[in-house]
């Protein structure tokens, strides 16, 4: 890969010399709430507010919503990143009313301007079955102020789909599952799982698959239970995707709660199994692919390669309570402009400009 990587900072100006804003959408990761008292991540070197990440949450959609009501017909929906709630609901039977308090929250939201799409993650992965994901947060996305290409489709069985926006008539919106291919995401039963099981005995030595102790510090640490891959029947859907779009000369912008490029995470222990192959696909439609969201990695991160700009967003859950509330946030603003993307960051979040 010949990227340029870096943090994900660069230019606050927007694009408004280039050309008229045609909208915006807000973007949140790795809310993990939990009714639990702070706490560490597992290697014991960033702490966690699992209570507080609700108010995150909280002044990200307010924030939302005043600007919708201040510049009408401006912003239109919203994407979680995934990792809403935490892990640490299910052991105490709370995954279902952690998830009611957050998805209180966005309904606000949904209420008041347009969708919240959300990215499957692993902590939803330890709180609920796929199919249960997909009935309770999938297709808890729906806006009276939505059409239904707006929304994910009411049949849907899977964690990805596209969408468009009327006001956004030369864009394409990609949700994907990380989790397609793996051993928390994929039934037990499936060639998906066996699959997944197969990959992590072949690349991690440890018993437990959720550890990288003593692994290499490069991309082999991607190798745990908390990742995953793109199966191959998302691949091809993907393709499709994205040779539809190339021919109808649309930008494709991607949500994924996992990093796919490995300069956004370095040394790569937050990263797409088959990274690889999703870059190479997304490289082969380097002329209508653009940017790709996501979360996980808790850190904020950016790299460009082939023209497509890769951004990983900090954690919600890692803002501490402070008397500074104005920092200690994370969250952003994207808006969307004929020819480029202007990402409006609050708190930890930096702004960055892109354009083609």
């Amino acid at each position: 890969m010949h990227a340029v990587a870096g943090q994900l900072q660069g230019p606050s100006t927007p694009l408004r010399s280039i050309s008229q804003r045609l909208g915006s959408f807000g973007l949140i990761a790795d809310v993990q709430y939990a009714d639990d008292d702070d706490g560490w991540n597992y290697r014991k070197t960033s702490r966690r507010y699992y209570r507080h990440g609700l108010q995150v949450l909280r002044w990200a959609t307010a924030d939302w919503i005043d600007e919708a009501a201040i510049t009408p017909r401006c912003m239109r929906f919203a994407v979680d990143l995934g990792d809403v709630i935490d892990g640490k609901n299910e052991p105490v039977g709370a995954s279902y009313s952690a998830l009611r308090a957050a998805t209180a929250i966005f309904d606000e939201f949904q209420h008041a301007v347009g969708p919240v799409h959300h990215c499957v993650g692993n902590h939803e992965l330890y709180n609920f079955s796929k199919a249960t994901y997909v009935k309770e947060v999938t297709l808890h996305t729906q806006s009276r102020h939505a059409d239904d290409a707006s929304i994910p489709p009411r049949a849907t069985a899977v964690a990805y789909y596209t969408f468009t926006e009327p006001s956004l008539p030369s864009y394409l919106f990609v949700v994907l599952d990380p989790y397609g291919q793996s051993t928390i995401g994929s039934p037990v039963d499936s060639p998906e799982y066996a699959n997944a099981v197969e990959f992590l005995s072949r690349n991690n030595p440890n018993e437990n698959k959720n550890s990288s102790l003593g692994m290499p510090r490069d991309e082999s640490l991607r190798c745990t239970e908390f990742n995953g891959a793109v199966d191959d029947t998302q691949l091809a859907w993907l393709a499709n995707v994205l040779a539809t779009a190339v021919a109808n000369k649309q930008n494709v912008v991607l949500f994924t709660h996992v990093p796919i490029h490995p300069d956004t995470c370095r040394p790569g222990g937050v990263l797409l199994w088959n990274y690889a192959k999703v870059t190479a696909l997304l490289d082969g439609h380097a002329s209508s692919v653009r940017a790709v969201f996501s979360g996980h990695s808790h850190r904020n991160g950016y790299a460009e390669d082939h023209g497509i700009h890769y951004m990983v967003f900090h954690a919600a859950l890692e803002c501490p309570p402070t008397d500074n509330d104005a920092e200690n946030r994370a969250y952003a603003t994207v808006d969307v402009y004929e020819n480029g993307l202007h990402v409006r960051g609050a708190g930890v979040i930096p702004s960055k400009t892109i354009s083609w």
